[in-house]
């Protein structure tokens, strides 16, 4: 199993107890969804990537009640949770990078979860093949300021895994656009924020939730030090974008 997924599913058990940012995005995120099908016919299919514990699935389905719902994710153990939490959905496990849903699909929504892709907009031509609207919420890179700042002060890299770059995802979507890639396209860049007591409750809040691989090649710095550096409490940001794209396929 792929490390990162490994370490998603050995935290399914008490993800939902500590994801309070994910959750809260999850939600903004999915009425600004449906916003976006405002005066339009609402999805009668839509697709989870990257479902998880199913929060974000449950919150489309809050959206939009009457369509067929199915739900994808490549750590087993995120999955068997959802699957308790989360009724009347199609569960697949699969790599959110080039996982294809038995049907052609209305909707495909990802949330949280594309930040983690080698190659994201390889990942986003390959979904919008087999969608009418591709959605992705995701942090990017000027999250966690604080703690950013804290390693640079002491000379060294973070090991956060790397986040992508909002202007260069949506200079992507522009070009794609002008070369007929998408129909339309629209974004938006949210704020969120987590209180933590202290730098050391932060990291060990990533680690909870399956978020703490360090990037490749990381070395680990002076935890005394770094401590010393971060405000108490620590209030970590989130730079989150929003992306709608809808697919110049006209498929049924």
């Amino acid at each position: 199993m792929n490390p990162i997924a490994q370490r998603f599913s050995e935290a399914s058990g008490v993800y939902d107890a500590h994801a309070s940012v994910q959750q809260q995005v999850a939600r903004v995120f999915s009425a600004w969804i449906a916003k976006g099908w405002h005066s339009e016919v609402k999805p009668q299919t839509f697709l989870d990537l990257g479902c998880g514990t199913g929060y974000f699935t449950r919150c489309l389905q809050t959206e939009f009640p009457d369509a067929s719902a199915m739900a994808c994710d490549w750590a087993p153990d995120m999955l068997n949770v959802a699957k308790q939490h989360t009724g009347n959905i199609a569960f697949f496990q699969g790599n959110a990078a080039n996982f294809t849903a038995p049907t052609f699909t209305d909707l495909i929504a990802s949330s949280f979860c594309m930040q983690w892709l080698e190659d994201i907009p390889t990942a986003v031509l390959h979904h919008l093949q087999h969608c009418h609207r591709l959605t992705v919420a995701l942090p990017c890179n000027g999250s966690f300021k604080e703690w950013e700042k804290a390693h640079q002060t002491l000379g060294c890299v973070s090991g956060l895994h790397p986040l992508p770059d909002a202007g260069e995802l949506c200079s992507k979507m522009m070009s794609w656009h002008a070369a007929g890639l998408i129909k339309r396209w629209r974004y938006d860049i949210r704020q969120f924020t987590q209180h933590h007591p202290d730098g050391l409750a932060f990291a060990r809040h990533l680690k909870a939730i399956g978020a703490g691989t360090p990037r490749p090649g990381h070395q680990p710095v002076n935890l005394k030090k770094l401590m010393t550096l971060l405000p108490k409490p620590l209030n970590t940001n989130y730079e989150v974008l929003f992306l709608e794209l809808d697919s110049i396929s006209t498929a049924n």
